[in-house]
């Protein structure tokens, strides 16, 4: 193959499939093809003309998971590859998606296990087109991966349809993470095992913090939503009480 299609969204509300070279990749970079990609908010407030910061035309797509094609001799050297020593051809993986650092600035050069605080950063299915070699979103058969791509290989026996959650996954988890940091919990202060926890939102996002509350011993989980099919879901997932509201 010589080409590669993919969808770009040239302007808000306007989609177009287009043809691109597919590239030779360089000795620190590597060649992903798509196996799934999600659709996250993100993405519709793009094509909506609510993202004023959009780099339009872009291929939009950046909750995507993959097979690895190929890989430059220096990309494993390269790349942050988490709970794998290497990735090779044949290997399916999830990626970081705003991990596509300048590798210049001084977070990327003090602070290189936060690539979410580059000052120059762009990200994956938000990254224009006309940056070469322009197939840069899920939306595309294949994407090329940066020197400085996080990548997560996934075990070969996970279904792809639960698979592609690990983006939104991540951001649930985080988002719990992060619920510890303002205190001690065993003192009351933050959440912990035995805590008490509400989610604002069963949307995909919301979805993911309730299974990430669950798993680190929650007491209680409640949900509030205007939807009555997310707050069935919701209750399937893990959360005690659904409140419609």
């Amino acid at each position: 193959m010589s080409k590669v299609r993919a969808w770009v969204m040239l302007e808000p509300g306007k989609m177009e499939m287009q043809s691109f070279d597919l590239p030779k990749i360089a000795e620190d970079c590597a060649l992903l093809k798509v196996d799934a990609c999600g659709i996250c908010g993100s993405d519709l407030h793009a094509f909506r003309g609510r993202m004023k910061t959009a780099p339009f035309p872009l291929i939009p797509g950046h909750e995507f998971i993959g097979t690895i094609v190929e890989v430059g001799k220096l990309a494993n050297q390269k790349m942050a590859i988490v709970g794998k020593e290497t990735i090779s051809p044949g290997d399916r993986v999830a990626i970081a998606p705003s991990s596509l650092t300048c590798g210049r600035c001084w977070y990327c050069l003090h602070m290189p296990h936060r690539p979410t605080l580059c000052t120059s950063r762009s990200i994956y299915g938000f990254n224009s087109i006309k940056n070469p070699p322009s197939i840069w979103g899920g939306f595309s058969e294949y994407i090329y991966l940066h020197p400085r791509t996080w990548v997560f290989p996934l075990p070969a026996d996970l279904p792809l349809e639960r698979a592609v959650l690990a983006e939104p996954m991540a951001t649930g988890l985080r988002a719990v993470e992060r619920a510890y940091n303002p205190g001690e919990a065993f003192v009351g202060h933050g959440y912990g095992v035995g805590s008490r926890a509400m989610v604002l939102g069963a949307g995909p996002v919301g979805l993911m913090v309730i299974l990430a509350l669950r798993f680190s011993g929650a007491k209680l989980i409640i949900v509030q939503d205007l939807i009555e099919s997310r707050l069935e879901m919701a209750k399937g997932m893990g959360a005690d009480l659904a409140i419609r509201a």
